[in-house]
């Protein structure tokens, strides 16, 4: 018996809704990113690979060996080296110059435990490309905060927080990094400043600045 031509288009629109709902999306996208990924450097590779190139993550390479050589502190190189899969977003070194750090100072300017969370909010579980962030919207980073992604049509692209992302989508063979031109500021404690007052100028009056500005954001996105 042949089934009825509306109960089969009812059926074909329930198997299109299923697929490109949320969660079959996400998962898609998922295996799209690991196929795409495969055979690759992991992100550390990548990432250092990417500077040889192009020179903008002096100051990033250089924050992560910092908190890594710490021994009170995770060893990020080694977990994002090994572990995954992740989702990193890379600030350039012109983002973390706009708030006095460079890779001379970057391991002395702040405090190991706030370079450490800063650090932290740059950085996801799973691979999550630029689609699959945007579908999920509020991302919880490894420091326990949340961060949005959202795509504006003025100033036009992706963006994270306040951050643009300059380029997306940059595969590695644990995960994926995306090329961000700020910093990431995580939301500030409930005292309203993020940093310790011993971090130098710039540095110590951007951030803590940055700290203020965010408070009202930041409490509305931490999880409770």
């Amino acid at each position: 018996m042949r089934c009825p031509r509306g109960f089969v288009h009812l059926l074909t629109i329930h198997a299109f809704l299923f697929v490109f709902s949320g969660t079959a999306t996400a998962s898609f996208f998922d295996f799209l990113e690991w196929q795409r990924g495969y055979n690759r450097p992991n992100l550390v590779e990548s990432v250092l690979h990417n500077n040889e190139r192009t020179g903008q993550f002096d100051t990033l390479v250089a924050a992560l060996s910092a908190v890594s050589a710490d021994p009170s502190q995770p060893d990020l190189l080694g977990t994002l080296s090994n572990d995954g899969p992740f989702t990193v977003f890379a600030p350039t070194d012109e983002a973390f110059a706009d708030i006095g750090l460079t890779p001379d100072n970057v391991g002395s300017a702040l405090p190991v435990d706030d370079l450490t969370n800063v650090l932290l909010y740059h950085v996801a579980e799973g691979r999550k490309g630029a689609i699959r962030l945007l579908i999920e919207r509020d991302i919880e980073m490894l420091n326990g905060d949340e961060a949005e992604f959202r795509f504006k049509f003025w100033p036009f692209g992706f963006f994270i927080n306040d951050a643009k992302v300059l380029d997306a989508n940059n595969r590695a063979q644990n995960g994926i990094f995306h090329v961000i031109d700020e910093v990431l500021m995580p939301p500030p404690a409930a005292s309203g400043t993020l940093f310790a007052a011993s971090v130098p100028e710039p540095a110590g009056l951007v951030l803590v600045g940055c700290g203020l500005l965010a408070a009202g954001v930041g409490r509305r996105r931490r999880r409770s």
